[in-house]
């Protein structure tokens, strides 16, 4: 990954992107920074601003603005116009627990419930939610959900995952080869108790995929067309700058770098 220092320094002399967002958009998304930021303290849960922080790049995910602190709790769904905000951060122990190699989750996880329920209510998209993807890397789950153009991605332990939207009408990746994947959002959750994730979609004759990252080697999930992956990390980074290896059905290997598979609109 590469240092958040100079994507600070970049971001501070760029005036905001032009975007497909609307105007009501807009106003969803500073309406609900400002509710963070003056949240009262949950009294079951206590907000942690200033100590977590959610730090995303790439694609969707790089419209929020580096550094914000974003670990309260919320008693409603992120709206969908909000790309991703951390509501609860994993603990030591959660992570310590971690995987290399994900398992399939069980049907109707919290994570999964949660996910599926915030797409549902936040989607302008008509028709029912899917569940593209369930696994579980330890006692983390991650999850892919979808509801008409709109694709979500959560991660957590409990009903309050981090939720990211992937994709939606007017945001739609440039679709991969067969053989090879397509390498949109990715960052990370700063230290303490940090972690990277990475997500896309997969060509029909893709086998495996293996991300490698932050000195890790992590399988990724792959069902329905996607893939995702996500892995501790104690760098202050944000982009993945990494590799992939893909094998595909007929057995063949490639390895290529993130950046020459990025499929996903930057802004």
């Amino acid at each position: 990954m590469k240092n958040i220092d100079t994507i600070t320094r970049l971001a501070a002399l760029n005036p905001e992107p032009a975007s497909h967002f609307s105007d009501h958009d807009r106003q969803v998304k500073a309406q609900l920074l400002e509710n963070l930021v003056s949240a009262p303290e949950a009294p079951h849960r206590q907000s942690s601003i200033g100590r977590a922080r959610l730090v995303v790049a790439g694609g969707l995910c790089g419209l929020l603005i580096a550094g914000l602190a974003a670990s309260v709790a919320l008693d409603s769904p992120v709206p969908s116009t909000t790309l991703a905000i951390g509501t609860q951060p994993l603990s030591a122990a959660d992570l310590a627990g971690w995987t290399a190699i994900p398992v399939p989750s069980s049907p109707n996880s919290p994570v999964e419930q949660n996910c599926s329920e915030t797409l549902s209510q936040n989607s302008r998209s008509p028709g029912p939610v899917e569940i593209l993807s369930s696994d579980l890397r330890g006692v983390v789950g991650s999850v892919v959900v979808a509801k008409g153009d709109d694709v979500a991605w959560c991660v957590g332990t409990d009903n309050i995952p981090t939720y990211i939207l992937l994709e939606s009408a007017g945001y739609e990746p440039t679709l991969p080869q067969a053989d090879s994947i397509t390498f949109g959002p990715g960052g990370a959750r700063l230290p303490p108790h940090g972690y990277g994730f990475a997500l896309g979609r997969v060509g029909a004759n893709v086998e495996s995929v293996v991300m490698h990252e932050d000195g890790q080697d992590v399988t990724a999930t792959i069902s329905n067309g996607y893939w995702s992956a996500w892995w501790p990390s104690e760098t202050d980074a944000t982009v993945i700058d990494g590799s992939f290896t893909i094998k595909t059905k007929s057995g063949d290997t490639s390895t290529s770098r993130a950046e020459d598979l990025l499929g996903y609109p930057s802004d």
